[in-house]
């Protein structure tokens, strides 16, 4: 019986040995500071901006036409509302929105080209 006892009994933890008190050291504080607009213009650009520009590169190759135009009214739009702000004073969406644009007029172009190709070929006599 004594056996059973200790196995449903409850457990006697040191609390001081388990978790020590560090009442002696001083607490750490963080200090939080805000950078002003000359430190944001001066800092260079973050990381790796090559490859996520590349990234959004192949993802707009990707995009129908109708994705694209509706990305770019998107993209108009949010430079109307929030360019100012922004950090950047939209930059970045004005980056954004010439890559759309180049690409749907590099699509149009292309087309325009298959067109005059097909018209210049001599038809076939039948």
């Amino acid at each position: 019986m004594e056996s059973k006892e200790k196995k449903t009994g409850c457990i006697d933890l040191d609390w001081d040995k388990l978790l020590p008190r560090q009442d002696d050291e001083t607490p750490k504080f963080l200090v939080v500071t805000t950078a002003t607009v000359d430190d944001r213009q001066q800092s260079p650009p973050p990381e790796g901006g090559d490859q996520q520009d590349q990234s959004q590169r192949d993802d707009i190759l990707r995009m129908s036409d109708k994705r694209i135009e509706e990305a770019i009214i998107r993209q108009r739009h949010s430079i109307e509302t929030l360019s100012l702000k922004l950090g950047d004073k939209g930059a970045k969406l004005r980056a954004y929105l010439m890559r759309l644009e180049e690409e749907m007029d590099r699509r149009k172009q292309r087309r325009l080209q298959k067109v005059h190709f097909i018209h210049s070929q001599p038809m076939p006599m039948a």
